[in-house]
């Protein structure tokens, strides 16, 4: 419960629509005190020095002021735990982003994934195809190499990894996501 733990949280998303909604959701459930909204590409957020690129982010609290972000936010490598939701499948940089996740956490830090993917088992299933095509023309890109690359990952210890499929609303697809954590070792 992030309430009663105190913990800080950023929260970072590329769309300013989205950052807005989350927003409102955070003042509604009364943790304003504890989140930082950031708008910015994981990926450039931070330079080689393991620093915030304050030029690459906006900060701002609960109540939409701008916040420091050099100041607010921890250099890579202090994270405890990085999360991405339904994510990776639009980033066309995947493997940067997650790399940069990683590079977040401490050692013993978790990582905590959940997004569509091909099966692992029958990747070139006709199904696994059909939503590949169909989600495509979404932005939203499938690839079975996200979960092998998060379970092979030699920073990485998977804690848990499972697949299945659900419904897709509004059409009868049922394709696959996954939901994968993690622990950095090195």
């Amino acid at each position: 419960n992030i309430q009663t733990t105190g913990v800080q949280v950023f929260l970072l998303d590329l769309s300013p629509t989205l950052l807005e909604m989350a927003r409102e959701r955070v003042q509604r459930l009364g943790l304003g005190d504890q989140v930082i909204f950031v708008e910015a590409d994981i990926c450039k957020a931070y330079k080689k020095q393991g620093v915030v690129d304050a030029s690459a982010i906006k900060a701002f609290d609960v109540e939409g002021n701008s916040v420091d972000a050099a100041k607010a936010m921890p250099r890579l490598g202090q994270f405890d735990m990085v999360t991405c939701s339904y994510c990776m499948t639009m980033i066309p940089p995947w493997r940067e982003a997650l790399q940069a996740m990683i590079n977040a956490l401490t050692k013993g830090g978790t990582l905590a994934f959940i997004d569509f993917t091909r099966r692992s088992d029958r990747p070139d299933h006709w199904s696994q195809r059909l939503n590949t095509w169909w989600f495509a023309h979404d932005g939203v890109y499938f690839d079975h190499e996200h979960t092998r690359s998060l379970r092979e990952h030699p920073q990485l210890t998977t804690t848990w990894f499972s697949e299945s499929e659900a419904r897709v609303p509004y059409t009868l697809l049922q394709a696959t996501h996954y939901i994968w954590t993690g622990r950095k070792t090195a």
